[in-house]
């Protein structure tokens, strides 16, 4: 049977979290912890901003949370950014991400998958260029519930309430398991909350 289990919530020395670069800060709204990232200056775009936590021998699970884009720092345009949720993390350097874009316009193609290996984020790629997309709104300031469910070498993500699938992808990195995180990219501010973790192997 599946079995449930939470993802650490961040507390003040994130003690239960691995970052590799960032300000990452425990914060409180409504008496809610939420993992944030306020002000994100990194601006070497072949790399980005990751926090991860859990159990690098997780293998399949669903994994869900609620995240927002609060903005960025110093880019031409204020809705300009990328945030990211990390799956089969084995470090902060290689993983596979899913991120969300919330200046494509509409929403129209506003989600995309790439394989993070040693750091590199390849947007630059022929296979993230051609790459299948999701599209949903992505409004800044406002929460978007999210869950991603990854089985074997398939992830499949889902947003908004109740959950619509909106994009499913080969994984490409062949991690066979790894842990959970967040992901903001260049000069991106983004806040999480509500990480939930249900692995669904056997006990």
């Amino acid at each position: 049977m599946p079995r449930s289990l939470h993802v650490p919530l961040p507390d003040p020395a994130l003690q239960d979290w691995t970052v590799n670069r960032g300000d990452w800060q425990m914060q409180r709204e409504a008496g809610e912890p939420v993992l944030a990232l306020p002000h994100n200056t990194f601006d070497d775009d072949r790399y980005g901003v990751a926090a991860i936590a859990g159990d690098t021998q997780w293998r399949d699970y669903l994994y869900s949370l609620e995240l927002t884009f609060t903005g960025n720092t110093g880019l031409e345009a204020a809705d300009r950014g990328w945030l990211g949720i990390i799956l089969r993390a084995q470090d902060t350097e290689n993983y596979e991400l899913f991120w969300f874009m919330p200046h494509a316009p509409g929403g129209q193609g506003s989600l995309a998958y790439l394989a993070v290996a040693h750091g590199v984020v390849p947007w630059w790629t022929h296979a993230y260029e051609q790459g299948p997309r999701g599209s949903v709104v992505f409004e800044p300031g406002r929460w978007l519930p999210v869950q991603c469910q990854v089985l074997g070498d398939t992830a499949t993500l889902a947003a908004g309430s109740p959950p619509q699938t909106l994009l499913s992808v080969k994984l490409t990195y062949y991690l066979e398991a790894g842990c959970v995180g967040v992901y903001c990219g260049t000069r991106t501010n983004g806040s999480f909350r509500k990480m939930h973790v249900e692995l669904l192997g056997k006990e």
